[in-house]
């Protein structure tokens, strides 16, 4: 039985492995796309503006060749589970796909500023997939919301007053998030983390799980991204430290929580 139980937990970690090294490898070659178009579609030389013009031809193509691949993939990974084949290769390049439809609509419609923030956003998104296969589910929920807050804050700041139907789109979206979250995390509370799904309980948190940092981070991000927006992008800097800070805290608490 307690071999069962050991190679079960090394099948499991093995897993767990492999997704991470997936996630980090999709962010290395993702990175060095957008340091790539950073480089030649943006900084290039006057010698290199041929190349920079049909660049951007191709940053165009591929933002239908994306939303195409992405739909297409999509289906076979719904269809391949309908009828219980694996699932990897499809599920992989629906990422994929999606991730090269993202990344080049973005530097498409938002040129630097979308750049600079999608390479911002993948070391930072690879982080939090870190964090979600070694950490527990509450401290990944607790992280990714401040984050969110954070990135809230940022696109503030660097819309510097423009943009604004993108900024308070983000932001009441951000909002209604926070309020979902609250209210589905408390529903789970009562039902000790699990779901009732065709007739079995699946858990979402586990049974010791601490609902205490969700509840502090919603109430926080809504605070602290009401406060930005009312005073000012001065003190909206300064909030995005403060939020910078909660995530040290609750690494740290959660850490403290594993061992």
């Amino acid at each position: 039985m307690e071999e069962t139980k050991k190679v079960a937990q090394n099948k499991q970690e093995d897993a767990a492995l492999n997704r991470i090294l997936l996630w980090f490898g999709g962010a290395v070659v993702t990175e060095a796309f957008m340091l790539f178009i950073r480089r030649f579609y943006l900084n290039y030389t006057v010698k290199e503006i041929i190349f920079a013009y049909e660049l951007e031809k191709v940053i165009h193509m591929l933002i239908y060749v994306g939303a195409v691949g992405f739909v297409v993939c999509l289906l076979w990974t719904l269809a391949a589970a309908k009828i219980h084949k694996p699932t990897g290769l499809p599920h992989i390049l629906t990422v994929v796909f999606a991730l090269m439809g993202i990344c080049c609509a973005v530097t498409w419609w938002y040129q630097a500023s979308g750049v600079h923030l999608l390479c911002a956003l993948i070391p930072a998104v690879t982080v939090l997939a870190l964090i979600y296969h070694l950490y527990q589910r509450e401290c990944f929920l607790s992280i990714a919301l401040t984050s969110a807050g954070i990135l809230g804050l940022w696109i503030f700041r660097r819309a510097n007053g423009g943009h604004r139907v993108v900024v308070y789109s983000y932001l009441t979206a951000l909002a209604v998030l926070l309020i979902v979250v609250t209210l589905l995390t408390l529903f789970l509370q009562k039902r000790g983390g699990q779901v009732v799904w065709h007739k079995r309980q699946v858990p979402i948190f586990s049974k010791s799980a601490a609902y205490t940092p969700v509840y502090v981070t919603c109430g926080m991000v809504a605070a602290v991204l009401i406060a930005g927006v009312t005073a000012g992008m001065a003190v909206a800097y300064y909030l995005m430290f403060g939020l910078l800070a909660w995530v040290f805290i609750l690494a740290v608490y959660f850490t403290v929580k594993l061992m």
